[in-house]
């Protein structure tokens, strides 16, 4: 199976256990080795299954990274705050991370 994507400058082509390429207009080309993890097959199934049925749900869709990113702050609020976090996160107009890194700095010392 293998995933091409023709653009105005050449394509970019990746190949289930044959790892990928890039060939520009001006006969450029880049490539590289398959990817070492065994999840990169089901990476790429679950892709050519969304190509193929428009209707389908990536599972990779904005709602359900959203949803891993809200995880992230709770954990990281949790941390800042030292207290149990409910989800959805009701005040998340603040910049989490942004403190998380501050804590952080604060307390590795000189």
């Amino acid at each position: 199976m293998a995933v091409t994507v023709v653009g105005s400058h050449g394509h970019a082509r990746a190949v289930l256990g044959g790892g990928w390429q890039a060939v520009t207009a001006d006969g450029g080309r880049l490539a590289g080795g398959p990817d070492p993890t065994p999840h990169e097959a089901c990476h790429l199934a679950l892709l050519a299954d969304w190509l193929d049925d428009a209707s389908a749900v990536h599972p990779a869709s904005f709602a359900a990274s959203y949803h891993g990113l809200e995880v992230l702050l709770g954990l990281a609020l949790s941390s800042i705050e030292r207290r149990c976090v409910t989800l959805p996160i009701e005040d998340a107009d603040e910049d989490i991370f942004g403190r998380l890194a501050e804590v952080l700095a604060a307390s590795s010392g000189p």
